[in-house]
């Protein structure tokens, strides 16, 4: 049986860093993730008075930051990819100009002229139709504000998980987001007072259990009986899918399996499992539905369109309805070596590695895009990075 120990949550771990930037408080961070290192560097830049930053590929990186230094007057600039650009940004930048802070793109860099958030007229309205990030964000910077903050969030029904992890983590560091006919309100002048630490990264875990799933068992040391982290909700579908596993007092203990039974699950409000899970429901004797994916469009890639067609790649019949991805598995079976683009998206390399765990050859455009959120992936796993 392997034993790993994988690094704190991404998630958790970039809303502490905003969290405790605004206190002398320092973190011990042992997750190397490329989001994770660009941001606290970018903190580490701000807290010195710097206003030039770089942030190569992460959406959650870039948003947080965004929110964060626009608390302080001055005019910064935040250079960026193309790819991270042209992601959906621009409900975010609504809100914050609702805040007095002006943002304009020219090229790949954003320039943000701010006077530190001023007291808007009334209630400011953040549209979490493409991510609830885009209101964590706000929220995760609005500690020892002046003035109280009334916050008007639409349409907040998917990726809810996320959002409840920034409000427990702004509890816990002693700030309250209270909530009346569905206006938040942040007091003014709430200071962060806790110290704060992430628990390991769940979607990382599950990324590592698709690629030991049919060879060996694995034991993911550290693992929480209970989590926030959306993904957490994979355990609940290897349940369905016939995998056992069962909780030690170090860890989580995931039984390999000789056949997974195929399953039909709504990701809307956890859209990171899904290149993984597509790869393991083409594994599957049966059809699988994943429904309602509409969120995973906007990621690092269209990871709807990608699952799809590293699915056709390896001869597995899916189809697109709707939001839905529908996958009609069958016994593993090897097919000629092909190419497959991750399209600078991390999980999309993991979604190829399930395949690559048991034999298949595929020539990875590029491997190194995990380093995004998990470096160690393949040495863990077995497969050579080169």
């Amino acid at each position: 049986m392997k034993k790993i120990r994988v690094f704190e949550s991404k998630s958790m771990t970039n809303r502490a860093l905003i969290l405790n930037s605004f206190t002398s408080n320092q973190i011990e961070i042992k997750n190397k993730a490329k989001d994770i290192i660009e941001l606290e560097k970018a903190l580490d830049l701000f807290s010195r008075d710097k206003t030039d930053f770089f942030i190569s590929e992460g959406g959650t990186t870039l948003r947080f930051l965004l929110s964060r230094i626009s608390r302080k007057p001055g005019v910064y600039e935040i250079h960026c990819s193309k790819r991270l650009l042209d992601r959906p940004q621009e409900d975010l930048f609504n809100s914050l100009s609702l805040l007095g802070v002006k943002i304009e793109r020219v090229q790949n860099t954003l320039i943000v002229e701010t006077q530190g958030w001023t007291e808007p007229l009334k209630e400011i309205e953040v549209n979490c139709l493409q991510s609830t990030q885009f209101l964590s964000s706000i929220c995760l910077s609005a500690a020892n504000l002046s003035f109280d903050l009334y916050i008007k969030p639409v349409n907040l029904n998917k990726s809810l998980p996320y959002w409840e992890m920034t409000k427990s983590l702004m509890e816990d560091a002693g700030i309250l987001i209270t909530e009346k006919n569905q206006i938040l309100k942040i007091k003014k002048k709430q200071l962060v007072v806790e110290e704060l630490e992430a628990e390991i990264d769940i979607s990382s875990a599950f990324s590592l259990v698709g690629s030991f799933l049919f060879n060996e068992d694995i034991e993911l040391m550290g693992f929480p009986k209970e989590s926030l982290q959306a993904d957490f909700y994979f355990l609940e579908i290897l349940k369905k899918m016939g995998v056992s596993y069962h909780f030690t007092k170090e860890g989580l203990i995931i039984h390999s399996v000789d056949i997974l039974k195929p399953v039909d699950v709504d990701l809307s409000q956890s859209p990171d499992l899904l290149p993984v899970l597509s790869s393991l429901c083409g594994l599957t004797k049966g059809t699988s539905i994943i429904r309602n994916l509409s969120h995973a469009r906007g990621k690092e890639s269209d990871r709807v369109e990608k699952s799809f067609e590293l699915l056709k790649k390896m001869n597995i019949e899916c189809s697109i309805k709707d939001s839905d991805l529908v996958i009609t598995g069958k016994d593993f079976l090897k097919v000629d070596t092909f190419e497959f683009d991750p399209d600078q998206d991390h999980r999309m390399a993991m979604a190829a590695a399930v395949f690559m765990s048991r034999g298949q050859k595929i020539n990875l455009k590029d491997k190194s895009v995990v380093d995004k959120s998990f470096p160690e992936f393949w040495n863990l796993i077995g497969i050579n990075h080169e």
